[in-house]
């Protein structure tokens, strides 16, 4: 198996473990507490994000008015702005931002 896979899973492991102690619970929020969001909203998400389902994505895209996802191909939850996506991420910034 490849670093980065193995990586990934650590990460999602110890997010997994967090999450079950509680530490994540306090700032999770509800599809109700999204649907007042009054801004205008960009979502990113990674296609092979492992923490996040993507159905679950939709269901915030859905929710949140006046909202714009961009489901970046190829990538994982971590989806920094230092990776070779760099310029198609601060391109897709730049669009939501116009």
């Amino acid at each position: 198996m490849p670093w980065k896979e193995t990586n990934v899973m650590k990460e999602r492991e110890k997010f997994v473990r967090a999450w079950q102690m509680g530490r994540y619970r306090k700032i999770m929020l509800c599809l109700d507490d999204l649907a007042q969001i009054q801004a205008e909203t960009l979502i990113i998400v990674g296609e092979r994000d492992p923490l996040i389902p993507l159905s679950t994505v939709v269901d915030m895209y859905d929710t949140i008015p006046q909202c714009a996802l961009w489901v970046m191909p190829k990538a994982t939850h971590i989806t920094a702005s230092n990776t070779w996506r760099a310029p198609a991420f601060a391109e897709e910034i730049s669009r939501f931002l116009r």
